[in-house]
């Protein structure tokens, strides 16, 4: 099986097509994952520090200058998740999930 490899701005239409159709798995390029690493560590970073960043250590919208416990910063993270999780309605089909998370995945590498 080929496997097509994401990395944030070479995604094509074909790619797309053959994903769906079950001809090719999905990998994140190495550069992808080193940019990604990069990312965490900066948010580990400012996570343990004092000043405020949105989201990270902060609430959200009207809680965006309501700094979160340290302790909490985990559960907030999870939060968010669950809330951007949750929906109303029937499920999607298996395809319609597949493609939003290949477009999403290979978007955050960018």
């Amino acid at each position: 099986m080929r496997t097509l490899t994401i990395d944030g701005h070479s995604l094509r239409l074909d790619d797309v097509a053959a994903f769906l159709s079950g001809d090719v798995r999905v990998a994140a390029s190495p550069q992808s994952l080193e940019r990604v690493r990069h990312c965490a560590t900066f948010v580990a970073r400012v996570a343990k520090g004092d000043e405020p960043h949105y989201g990270i250590n902060t609430g959200f919208g009207k809680f965006a200058r309501v700094r979160v416990r340290a302790q909490d910063e985990v559960e907030l993270q999870h939060n968010l998740l669950r809330s951007h999780a949750t929906a109303s309605g029937p499920p999607l089909e298996r395809d319609v999930v597949r493609l939003m998370m290949v477009l999403r995945a290979n978007s955050l590498l960018a």
